[in-house]
């Protein structure tokens, strides 16, 4: 018996260390983060390895945050990139099996495996707006190796992904409904609304801008870049898909528009051949996602002991940075116009907004639980004069005043915002210049394929310039993931820039 007096503050003193290991490591992602956000990619990716070299297994932000970093350490990189963004993609391949199986459950069922996705300290499933972002990267690094066909793949698997998220979002919602309506019939008190949150910033999810998105996980870049990419394999009936959809999540947007209406004549150029001008499509990302922090929130439950104060702990993103916008690029003697063409800041606030309800259920599920539990105890303390029982009583109490966990991981790395622009340009050498928070800066690029893309990060006064060579496919580009290794082969990617 005396060993069983000791078991309740050695769980304590174990939760306390695990909960300063925590605090640790997310100090110093916070850190990469910010050598990221200035420019300084080196480093950025030495603190991000320094901070997990312990853990035998990394959780997915690891994987994301690697790929997206290593990209802007020059083109020797960019297979390491596009491995490190496979792993976290196999994450999301298990989430899409698990997803299929649990939307055949009935309510009560699905609830269980909803809930327990929710905040939970397990392997991070990417939100729904990173999974179709991690497509869009994968395409992106593909295509900047050359490997079209492997964009390809990329640019199909985000629509089917889409397809469960909405399905998985459908249900959910439906769930969520049918516990609100137990709670009613009940007369359980439970907090299902953030507006009734006290001190919650619900200012920050909420702007005209993130109502009107369609949703928190179409992404009009994304879509864009798939039609492009199947444009250049000359797949029209692809191909006018992505271009619509991104016209649909972006309307009156002049480069979506134009492109739709040349996508017949461009794809029978392309058949015909013998090009003499590059088609490029500029991609610009600028900014940085807001990060998530941690909110908590003292709410009164009515008891029949009387009322208790319980904690939530609910998720929070930053306040909104201001966003560089370059209005547009010089390649050659063209100014190239670029277009908005996806806010990852909205989309991010659109996400957490969308999934609020459930942590609010969950966390109001669990206050209810935890307060009968800690009665029950005490209850049983009292009759029995039984001091294990109190004890149990006061471990109780302790979990009911704090309940839910907020879940602050997240793609990190990833710009608040990408523009675009499509020019087309002579085949050979021409200068490309943009504009920057730091001046004005150029580059010579070539530009030798029918297709082309250049992309542009800028980070703090940097900007990182990146295009395929002018020959064709990365002879190096060598990826992985934790099944299938691609082989590919032939010539050099010749492009790749960091300019200040």
């Amino acid at each position: 018996m005396p060993k069983q007096n000791h078991i309740f503050p050695i769980l304590m003193v174990v939760s306390l260390f695990v909960g300063c290991a925590n605090v640790a490591n997310q100090k110093a992602l916070n850190e990469s983060n910010n050598a990221l956000r200035i420019g300084d990619i080196s480093t950025a990716l030495t603190i991000l390895e320094d901070a997990n070299k312990n853990k035998k297994e990394k959780d997915t932000p690891y994987y994301l945050d690697k790929g997206e970093i290593t990209k802007y350490l020059g083109v020797q990189k960019l297979s390491e990139s596009s491995s490190s963004l496979l792993m976290a993609d196999s994450v999301v391949q298990d989430w899409q099996a698990k997803v299929s199986i649990n939307l055949a459950k009935n309510t009560g069922d699905f609830l269980n495996y909803f809930f327990a996705s929710i905040g939970s300290n397990s392997t991070y499933e990417p939100k729904d707006y990173e999974k179709s972002l991690l497509s869009y990267e994968l395409a992106l690094n593909h295509v900047l190796a050359g490997r079209w066909d492997l964009a390809t793949v990329e640019a199909k698997k985000m629509a089917e992904r889409e397809t469960i998220i909405n399905q998985l979002h459908e249900k959910s919602v439906a769930a969520l409904s049918a516990k609100e309506s137990e709670f009613r019939k009940n007369k359980v008190q439970s907090y299902t609304r953030i507006d009734n949150i006290n001190g919650y910033p619900v200012n920050l999810i909420n702007s005209i801008e993130i109502s009107s998105l369609k949703n928190a996980y179409q992404n009009a870049a994304a879509h864009y870049l798939a039609g492009f990419i199947f444009e250049q394999q000359g797949d029209a009936g692809m191909a006018a898909p992505g271009y619509r959809t991104a016209l649909e999540l972006k309307p009156n947007n002049g480069l979506f528009e134009l492109s739709l209406g040349l996508l017949d004549k461009n794809v029978e150029s392309v058949r015909r051949g013998g090009r003499t001008k590059s088609d490029v499509l500029v991609i610009v990302e600028t900014g940085s996602i807001p990060r998530i922090n941690s909110h908590k929130s003292n709410l009164t439950f009515n008891t029949p002991q009387g009322p208790k104060i319980v904690t939530f702990n609910l998720p929070v993103i930053e306040n909104p940075s201001p966003v560089y916008n370059p209005g547009s690029v010089n390649v050659g003697a063209q100014s190239v116009i670029l277009y908005q063409a996806a806010n990852l800041d909205a989309m991010s606030r659109r996400q957490l907004k969308d999934d609020m309800p459930g942590y609010l259920i969950k966390a109001s599920t669990q206050a209810v639980t935890q307060l009968v539990a800690q009665a029950a105890a005490q209850a049983a303390a009292a009759k029995n004069n039984n001091q294990n029982a109190g004890m149990l009583a006061s471990l109780m109490v302790g979990m009911a005043l704090s309940v839910g966990s907020a879940d602050v991981r997240q793609w990190s790395t990833l710009p608040s915002t990408i523009y675009m622009g499509r020019a087309s340009v002579s085949k050979g050498e021409n200068n490309f210049s943009i504009p920057t928070p730091s001046g004005n800066f150029s580059v010579p690029l070539q530009f030798g394929q029918d297709y082309q893309i250049v992309h542009v990060r800028i980070l703090g006064g940097r900007a990182f310039v990146s295009t395929m060579g002018a020959t064709g496919a990365m002879s190096d580009y060598k990826i992985t993931n934790r099944d299938t290794p691609f082989n590919l082969s032939n010539t050099v990617l010749k492009n790749s820039y960091a300019l200040q």
